[in-house]
C-alpha cells in the first residue's frame, strides 16, 4: 500500500486493508511452506529415529536383556546388601557354636563356603522346604539354626510324623538321622546300606553285620525311611530316586555307613551337610536361579584362534 493511499484512508477514516502487496504475499507463502517441510522433516525423523532404535534394540535383544538381568541383580543386591549381611552374620555365628560343640567335625571355612554359595544363588536356596527326621532333636539345633537363617523353611518330625507331613508339604529335601530307639526297621530291598568298617564298641564280623542291617535287624533303622517313602501314596518317587536323590543321612556315628543307593549323602560333619544342602537346592530349583550369560574368558578365544588356524 502506498504512502498517499494510506494517508488517504486515515482521512477518509476507512478501516486498513489487510490486503498485503504481491511481494509481501509471496514472501509470506514461502515461509509458511518452508516451516511447514521443516515441521514434517522433523516428525518424519522422529519416527525415523524411533524406528532405528527399536531395530537396534531388537537385533540386539539378547546382550540388552543380558544387561538389564544384570543391572536389575546388581540393583536387588544393592538393595538388599543389609539384609544378606545380616544373615550371613547369623549363620556363621551359629556355625562358630557349633564348632564350640562338636570340635574337630567342623571345618568351619568349608561352612562358609557354603554360606557364601547359598547368598549368591539365594533364589534357590531361600524358601525351599526341609523336612528333618530326628527322634532327639536337640541334638541338631544349631545345625537347623544354620539352614533357618540362610533361609530355608525347616520341618521337624519323628519318623511317623515324616511320612504323614511328606505329601503334604513335598519339601525339596528330608534330612534324617539313622539311630531309632524303637523297633521301626524294614529290610533294606530298594534302598541298601552298609558299613564299611566296625563302629566302636560293636564286636562281631563286618559281613554278618550288613547282612543284618539290609534284614533290618541293627539300630540303624534310620535307613528303613527311604523304603518306608516309596510306599507313600501322593508322593513323588524323587526322593528315592536313584540319580538323584533327596535324602540326607546325618548322625553323630555316621562316619563308619554308607548308603550306596536312595541317599545322597551319610555324614556327620556339619560342613559336608550345609554343602551338600546347597548343592542339593541348587540342583533341584535351578530354574529359580536368574540365566547370566556365559562369558567368553580370554583363554577360551585364545583357543578358538588357535583351532581356526
Amino acid at each position: 500500500m502506498s504512502e498517499a493511499h494510506e494517508a488517504a484512508v486515515q482521512a477518509e477514516g476507512l478501516p486498513k486493508s489487510d490486503k498485503k502487496e504481491p511481494a509481501e504475499a509471496g514472501v509470506a507463502a514461502t515461509s509458511q511452506a518452508v516451516r511447514s517441510v521443516v515441521e514434517t522433516l522433523t516428525e518424519l525423523g522422529k519416527l525415523v529415529l524411533v524406528a532405528v532404535v527399536l531395530w537396534l534394540l531388537w537385533s540386539n535383544r539378547e546382550p540388552v536383556q543380558n544387561y538389564a538381568v544384570q543391572w536389575l541383580d546388581g540393583a536387588s543386591k544393592v538393595s538388599f546388601a543389609g539384609f544378606s549381611i545380616e544373615r550371613q552374620t547369623s549363620a556363621e555365628k551359629a556355625i562358630a557354636e557349633i564348632k564350640v560343640k562338636k570340635g574337630s567335625l567342623v571345618d568351619v571355612d568349608l561352612a562358609r563356603g557354603a554360606i557364601a554359595r547359598a547368598s549368591r544363588n539365594a533364589p534357590a536356596v531361600q524358601g525351599a522346604r526341609v523336612l528333618w527326621v530326628d527322634d532327639h532333636p536337640d541334638n541338631n539345633m544349631l545345625e537347623r539354626e544354620v539352614l533357618k537363617t540362610i533361609g530355608i523353611d525347616v520341618f521337624l518330625a519323628d519318623d511317623k510324623e515324616a511320612l504323614v507331613l511328606l505329601p503334604r508339604i513335598q519339601p525339596g529335601l528330608i534330612i534324617s538321622d539313622i539311630t531309632r530307639e524303637k523297633d521301626q526297621a524294614q529290610p533294606l530291598r530298594n534302598c541298601p546300606a552298609h558299613y564299611f568298617q566296625m563302629p566302636e564298641g560293636v564286636n562281631g564280623d563286618l559281613a554278618n553285620l550288613n547282612q543284618n542291617l539290609l534284614e533290618g535287624r541293627t539300630k540303624a533303622t534310620g535307613f528303613s525311611l527311604a523304603e518306608a517313602i516309596s510306599n507313600v501314596s501322593g508322593l513323588s518317587t524323587s526322593y528315592t530316586d536313584h540319580a538323584s536323590p533327596r535324602i540326607i543321612f546325618y548322625a553323630a556315628a555316621s562316619g563308619t555307613r554308607s548308603a550306596s543307593q536312595c541317599a545322597r549323602l551319610v555324614t556327620n560333619r556339619p560342613a559336608v551337610l550345609l554343602n551338600s544342602v546347597v548343592s542339593a537346592l541348587e540342583e533341584i530349583r535351578w530354574e529359580k536361579l536368574k540365566k547370566q550369560p556365559l562369558v567368553e574368558t580370554t583363554a577360551d578365544k585364545q583357543r578358538t584362534a588357535d583351532q581356526k588356524e
